[in-house]
C-alpha cells in the first residue's frame, strides 16, 4: 500500500506520466496493480497501453520483477552519468531541505522514479560537476554522492567571479580536481591537505563502515576547507562543522 499511495498522491497532484503497458492474461490484470489501485484510490484517470493475452508464460518475458530505478531514468532520458547523478539529486536535494544534510554516513532523500527527470533538470550544469569527477576519481578515493555536490555548489557560488584578468574564475575546479583529487600543490597544513589526511583516515577504519566519511562532513566540511583554502589560510587538523546547515561560502579574492 505505501507504494500504491506514492502513485495516488502523484496522480493526484497532475505529476503522474502516462505509463508503459497493464497486461492482462485472460480478462485479470497480471500486471500494473499498483497503477490500477492508485488510480481507483485518487479517482484521477491515466492514459497508457493494455495488453491483452492468453499466454500464461509471457509475463517472464516482459516483466522481471525488478523496478526502474532512477538511474534508469536518467539513462533513458540519454544523461550520459545516469548513476552519478541520481545519486547526486538525492544529496542535494537533502542539502536543500529545510533539515539540512544528516550527520550519519546514510540517509538520502528518497526521490521518486516519476521526480527524478525533474529534480535533475532543476540543478543546471550537475552534469558538468559529474564529468569532472568521473574523469579524474582513479586519483584519490573519495564519495561521489557527496563529493559531486560539493563541486557543484562551490562552482555554483563562484558564477560570476572574475580573476585578476577580467577572465572567469575556475577555482572550484582547480581546488576540486587539482587540490582534492589529484593532490597537486600541497604542503603541510594546507587547509586541503589536513582535510585529505582526515578522509584517508576514514577510510582506514578496520571495521568497514566505521567513521566513514559522511555526506555532512564531506559538504559542510569541505566548504569549510574551500574557505581556508580561498582566504591563504593554513589549517592543522580538520574538525567537522556541528552545524548540518550549509556554512557560508567566501568567494576567492580578486
Amino acid at each position: 500500500m505505501g507504494k500504491v499511495k506514492q502513485y495516488a498522491k502523484a496522480m493526484e497532484a497532475g505529476k503522474w506520466k502516462p505509463c508503459t503497458t497493464l497486461q492482462f492474461l485472460d480478462g485479470k490484470l497480471e500486471d500494473g496493480q499498483h497503477r490500477m489501485l492508485a488510480c481507483i484510490i485518487s479517482g484521477v484517470p491515466f492514459q497508457g497501453y493494455v495488453n491483452f493475452h492468453n499466454d500464461s508464460e509471457q509475463f517472464s518475458v516482459y516483466d522481471t520483477g525488478k523496478n526502474r530505478t532512477n538511474s534508469d531514468v536518467l539513462a533513458i532520458a540519454g544523461i550520459k552519468n545516469y548513476k552519478l547523478a541520481s545519486s547526486a539529486c538525492a544529496i542535494l536535494e537533502q542539502v536543500y531541505s529545510k533539515h539540512g544534510l544528516t550527520r550519519s554516513t546514510s540517509g538520502t532523500s528518497h526521490i521518486p522514479s516519476y521526480e527524478i527527470e525533474r529534480v535533475y533538470n532543476k540543478y543546471s550544469d550537475l552534469e558538468y560537476s559529474c564529468a569532472i569527477y568521473a574523469n579524474s576519481k582513479k586519483h584519490f578515493k573519495i564519495p561521489s554522492s557527496s563529493a559531486i555536490p560539493l563541486h557543484y555548489i562551490l562552482r555554483k557560488a563562484e558564477i560570476g567571479v572574475k580573476d585578476t584578468e577580467g577572465l572567469e574564475s575556475f577555482m572550484a575546479d582547480k581546488f576540486f580536481v587539482d587540490h582534492l583529487i589529484k593532490g597537486f600543490g600541497l604542503y603541510e597544513h594546507h587547509p586541503v591537505a589536513t582535510f585529505r589526511n582526515y578522509i584517508q583516515r576514514c577510510y582506514s577504519q578496520e571495521i568497514k563502515g566505521t567513521d566513514r566519511i559522511t555526506h555532512h562532513a564531506m559538504i559542510c566540511g569541505g566548504i569549510m576547507v574551500w574557505n581556508k583554502f580561498v582566504r591563504g589560510q593554513s589549517m592543522a587538523r580538520f574538525q567537522v562543522p556541528k552545524s548540518t546547515k550549509l556554512p557560508k561560502i567566501l568567494l576567492p579574492e580578486v
